[in-house]
Parts: structure tokens; sequence; C-alpha cells
């Protein structure tokens, strides 16, 4: 889903766009990466799995890697 939208050499600020377009929470850009929270994805009354993105930035603000992972939240 964020392929199309965010392709290799996006600028810092269109990230920041689709981002809060898509509702994600996320940090700022910091040390050359931003941070994004998705969501959970799924859960139960032990825990759940929680959505995290990585995107990562050249020194002139364009969008060199970006990794989202599913993790786990409970015990």
């Amino acid at each position: 889903m964020l392929t199309p939208l965010l392709p290799v050499g996006t600028s810092v600020p269109r990230t920041l766009h689709v981002l809060d377009s898509l509702k994600v929470e996320h940090s700022d850009l910091t040390e050359d990466v931003i941070y994004a929270n998705f969501g959970m994805s799924r859960g139960s009354l032990l825990g759940g799995w929680g959505i995290y993105g990585e995107f990562s930035f050249d020194a002139a603000g364009k969008l060199v890697r970006r990794e989202v992972t599913e993790k786990s939240l409970g015990p």
C-alpha cells in the first residue's frame, strides 16, 4: 500500500503529508528518520500486535528506505 504512495526519492514533506492523510501517528524527522505507528493489527486480552514504520532519508531529504513491521506488544 505504501510503495506507490512513498517511492524511494520521496521528500520529507511529502512523506509527512501522506502519513497525515492516512491518519498515521508519526514522529518528526529526527536524525534522518521518521518513525510511524500504524496502529494495532490484531489483539487479545494478553497483548496484541502493532504495525510500525521507519522511513530513512539521505542528507538531501529524500527517502532512501522504508520498513514496515508487525511487532508483538504482549508478554
